[in-house]
């Protein structure tokens, strides 16, 4: 199977995977872990949306709260409140 991937991708699996779909991948082969970061594509969003002198907030949740698209708003209103929000 390997090669069947060699021959149509041009990839052996050879060597050590650092990233993978944007992702990075650490591994400790001492301790058997491994370890996936987004970091670098935080990093992007960041530059991206020029939040770089942000500055963070808290917003308390109460731990176990649950959110469902019925609290999404429905009326014009409420669609009209939140229609500067990126999230």
């Amino acid at each position: 199977m390997a090669s069947m991937f060699n021959q149509k991708y041009g990839i052996s699996g050879a060597r050590e995977v650092h990233w993978t779909l944007r992702i990075g991948v650490a591994r400790d082969r001492n301790i058997r872990t491994i370890s996936l970061s987004q970091g670098e594509y935080t990093n992007n969003l960041i530059e991206r949306f020029r939040l770089q002198n942000a500055t963070t907030i808290t917003i308390l949740l109460e731990p176990g709260a649950i959110l469902t698209k019925d609290q999404c708003p429905t009326t014009p209103t409420q669609l009209q409140d939140m229609s500067g929000t990126r999230y």
